[in-house]
């Protein structure tokens, strides 16, 4: 994926007739050859919970790749503390699931929260900001751009806002006159008030900006093999092998 100039989103694609990706993606895909756009990739939003159930969109249907819901529930439970590591250990052990000739969980879009759902923020710290919740979501970050997959980072995450489900999560990062979202509480820095996010600071930026260099440089971050060592309580340990240099980390 680093090498990809632009792609599509393909909203709602769970809804989507179950023989259109297999003669759309095709077309598509000549589509941006012809206009000498390398790798265009497709990926669809197929809000499905079970690794079963999405992984027939992109092995049955053909669907190029898919947001990964699975990952997004376990990733989010661990973080916050509300489930334990057994849970991430389970869903890898499901990620043969999406593997063909065309097709594997690497290539599956992860993700911490979304516009319709809400934030990460939102899920860790729902009312007010606890004493550990800049630690938790510091932590869902390094989860989501450590682990297999292709990270997608919501925007305003790396500002702390904490937007619920739907309107809630579609704030703009300009100065607002919305009372509701100058006071809302936001994880590692006070409420906006009227100042814009882009004339604050906030520790997320730099956690998702160090993880995102440390991925970049290190390849086995982004197309390595992954294994589960351990995985008990709230202990998680996970190797990230680039097979090119035989190298683990």
């Amino acid at each position: 994926f680093p090498s990809h100039d632009m792609g599509f989103r393909v909203d709602t694609a769970r809804h989507v007739d179950d023989l259109f990706f297999k003669n759309w993606s095709p077309l598509i895909q000549e589509q941006a050859r012809e206009a000498g756009i390398k790798g265009f990739t497709i990926f669809g939003e197929v809000w499905e919970q079970s690794p079963t159930d999405l992984m027939r969109y992109v092995r049955v249907n053909k669907l190029q790749t898919a947001l990964d819901f699975p990952f997004q529930r376990v990733a989010v439970e661990y973080a916050s503390a509300s489930s334990d590591a057994s849970t991430l250990k389970n869903l890898f052990e499901y990620d043969d699931y999406y593997t063909d000739t065309e097709s594997s969980a690497q290539n599956l879009v992860t993700f911490l929260g979304n516009h319709d759902m809400g934030r990460i923020g939102a899920f860790i710290s729902p009312i007010s900001v606890g004493p550990d919740d800049l630690k938790k979501d510091q932590l869902a970050h390094a989860i989501l751009l450590s682990l297999r997959g292709v990270p997608s980072v919501y925007y305003g995450d790396e500002f702390g806002l904490t937007g619920g489900e739907d309107k809630e999560a579609r704030q703009d990062l300009f100065p607002t006159k919305v009372s509701k979202w100058q006071t809302q509480h936001r994880i590692g820095s006070d409420p906006i008030g009227t100042a814009s996010s882009f004339d604050i600071k906030n520790p997320l930026m730099d956690t998702i900006k160090s993880l995102n260099e440390l991925r970049v440089k290190t390849p086995a971050l982004t197309r390595g093999a992954q294994r589960t060592f351990f995985a008990k309580d709230g202990v998680l340990a996970i190797g990230r092998y680039d097979l090119e240099t035989n190298s683990r980390y």
